[in-house]
């Protein structure tokens, strides 16, 4: 069944199939390098701040590197090529209906949402994306892996240079929110099981804290050296920023309520939390609750 799928089809560490790093003939050659950025979700537009980080931080590169972001969707966004600037693109190929069944399948079995850990395997039930993505990896210089569920495809497709952003610490963040089901105990051992290959095969290797940094160290023996922390941000050129006691003189000339702001993801955990919110906001009318975000 899928569940014993999950371990038996992990990557070795070190990756198989024929090194990739060349430039396909038929296409024009940039003079800049090729970036591919392989993410286990579509990117554009922006939404949740995952997907925010990928989109801003790329694109800031972009002067160093052409870009390309390698997705996969359901049918809640389209598949096709979108052109998001000058050297910088989106290829997102849509999940086939096997796939779809077979998440459907995985996410009954474990209780809650898990198609990131499912696209281990599930992937192969998409067959148009080995192809897009083989094809896509043929023209780049370095790979970029996005969380660590499609380390596996890179790693039969790639044998060049492998950057890990990691986000997090997925086997701690999994650890934390699976549901008590069946299968918890093989979706966390195939969770640690991909990102400790990803760690260990990756050369440069991205977090957003220095807790997180310490975290990868520890648990996978990565080298400090070869782990970055590059922290959470904002666009100053778009967000003008209001220090503390600006705002509380702006609150107190213009008589505001006290105002609790909740900021969402479109994730489980989130929404049950902004429910939860609505539920105090009925207490506590002397203070205005606001959710926003893309919860």
């Amino acid at each position: 069944g899928g569940i014993g799928e999950l371990t038996a089809r992990l990557p070795p560490t070190t990756p198989v199939g024929p090194s990739s790093n060349r430039r396909r003939q038929s296409k024009e050659v940039s003079a800049k390098p090729r970036l591919a950025v392989v993410a286990p979700f579509p990117v554009f537009p922006p939404m949740s701040s995952a997907e925010q980080r990928i989109f801003y931080l790329y694109q800031a590169v972009l002067s160093e590197f052409d870009v390309d972001l390698i997705t996969i969707t359901g049918p809640d966004r389209p598949a096709g090529e979108f052109q998001l600037g000058p050297g910088y693109q989106e290829i997102r190929i849509a999940k086939s209906r096997m796939h779809l069944q077979k998440e459907a399948e995985l996410n009954r079995t474990a209780g809650m949402p898990v198609e990131d850990i499912g696209m281990i395997i599930d992937v192969g039930e998409t067959p148009e994306y080995a192809d897009v993505l083989r094809k896509c990896l043929d023209d780049a210089d370095v790979v970029c892996v996005i969380h660590p569920y499609m380390f596996p495809a890179v790693a039969h497709a790639w044998c060049g240079p492998v950057l890990y952003d990691a986000h997090d610490v997925e086997s701690d963040v999994k650890r934390r929110i699976l549901s008590d089901s069946p299968a918890q105990e093989m979706l966390l051992k195939v969770v640690e099981q991909v990102e400790r290959a990803c760690v260990n095969r990756s050369e440069v290797i991205l977090c957003r804290t220095i807790q997180e940094k310490a975290r990868l160290a520890e648990l996978y023996g990565a080298p400090l050296n070869r782990i970055h922390v590059v922290p959470a941000g904002y666009a100053p050129d778009r967000v003008s920023f209001v220090d503390l006691r600006g705002r509380s003189a702006r609150i107190a000339a213009e008589h505001v309520p006290p105002i609790a702001l909740f900021l969402g993801e479109p994730h489980i955990l989130d929404a049950k939390t902004a429910a939860h919110l609505v539920a105090c906001a009925k207490e506590l009318p002397d203070i205005q609750f606001v959710v926003a975000g893309a919860v």
